[in-house]
């Protein structure tokens, strides 16, 4: 069987992409694929350091066959460095798109696109899916800690607008800046009662929620709690939206962890689907 080689960045749980390739390197091994990860700064020849998910199922990639193997770029990558034959555009946002809608001119014609959402689908290829999460629900629980903080907040991806944000959160509150471990974001959130979010989208959210503190995700301008779920499916319970929504969260927060586990079973079976469909795709 052709190994499957995904350009990646170093590990780092604070950037989404990054966390996306690495679980998508896990879960293909898991599957029984030959599954490796290349580091992206080794392709610009700047590789100091390079670090892996110690939980995952990954391993670095010595040799590559650009004939046989297929090779995963994410969409932020607009040559072809291995010069490979099946080459997979896994598009995690839109950057491959300039400001007039065309794609990156080096893209091979033959390149298979995959789509992380379908937020991100140009309707330029087929609409092929894979959407990918680390729910982390073996470290992120309710440890039974005192709950002695009464709040927690982070600015995350709206820290450049935080001057015009609708604040809501006490002043005293603690906040969860960028980079911040595992293992202090699972005491903070054991040991805060509730936790204020300005970012629609950081997977803190559900997080927070997982460890049994109440997560409220502050209105953000016209955005919608809907939107906020299609584009988030893990956002769906045990997550408020505004504090008039504090009743609905705090009553299905006790249904968030098996529907975690759910859609952790299914990106299992919709990775399957995916590299079924592409390894048919290359006739390989």
């Amino acid at each position: 069987m052709s190994k499957i080689i995904i350009t990646a960045p170093s590990y780092n749980p604070s950037i989404g992409g990054a966390i996306v390739l690495h679980k998508l390197c896990h879960i293909l091994n898991e599957l029984g694929y030959d599954a490796y990860l290349f580091p992206t700064l080794k392709l610009n020849g700047t590789l100091d350091w390079f670090y892996l998910n110690d939980s995952y199922n990954t391993k670095i990639a010595d040799s590559i066959d650009p004939k046989n193997d297929i090779i995963v770029y994410p969409e932020i990558e607009f040559g072809n460095p291995f010069e490979g034959r099946n080459v997979v555009r896994y598009i995690l946002n839109t950057h491959h798109l300039s400001e007039e809608g065309a794609t990156a001119p080096t893209w091979g014609e033959n390149d298979y696109w995959l789509y992380f959402h379908s937020l991100f689908y140009d309707k330029i290829k087929d609409p092929n899916f894979l959407h990918i999460i680390d729910t982390k629900l073996d470290t992120y629980k309710d440890y039974g800690l005192d709950r002695s903080i009464e709040s927690c907040f982070t600015y995350r991806k709206k820290s450049h607008e935080k001057d015009s944000l609708n604040l809501i959160h006490p002043p005293n509150s603690l906040e969860i800046g960028y980079n911040t471990p595992d293992h202090e974001l699972i005491k903070i959130f054991n040991s805060c009662k509730r936790f204020y979010s300005y970012d629609t989208e950081t997977y803190l959210n559900v997080l927070a929620a997982q460890c049994g503190c109440e997560s409220v995700v502050v209105p953000y301008k016209d955005i919608t709690k809907e939107d906020i779920i299609y584009a988030q499916p893990s956002f769906k319970y045990g997550i408020a939206y505004g504090l008039d929504d504090l009743e609905y969260s705090n009553s299905t927060r006790h249904m968030l962890r098996d529907y975690l586990q759910d859609l952790e079973n299914q990106q299992h079976i919709d990775t399957k689907i995916a590299f079924e469909k592409i390894f048919n795709y290359f006739n390989l």
